[in-house]
């Protein structure tokens, strides 16, 4: 249980922190998850899904995506970035 607490909190976090580089952001999901890849081996890696209520472009995906690997100091990190309905 307390592992899915600290998780919580620092998704907030995570959350709290990339609301002030980009206001445009709307919801955030974060867990970690195993990538089951085509030779039957699994892999360890934090999904991250961001949605935002404008199309973010390559450069900013990028920024995005080292920025969580610094932040949550780690390099298996799947960021999907998806425009809010």
């Amino acid at each position: 249980m307390d592992s899915i607490s600290h998780l919580q909190k620092m998704a907030f976090q995570v959350y709290s922190e990339l609301k002030v580089q980009f206001p445009d952001l709307t919801a955030a999901a974060i867990s970690p998850s195993d990538l089951i890849t085509g030779d039957q081996s699994v892999q360890p890696v934090l999904m991250v899904v961001l949605s935002f209520s404008k199309n973010k472009g390559s450069a900013e995906r990028k920024k995005i995506s080292d920025w969580l690997q610094v932040r949550l100091q780690q390099k298996n990190i799947d960021v999907i970035i998806r425009k809010a309905d």
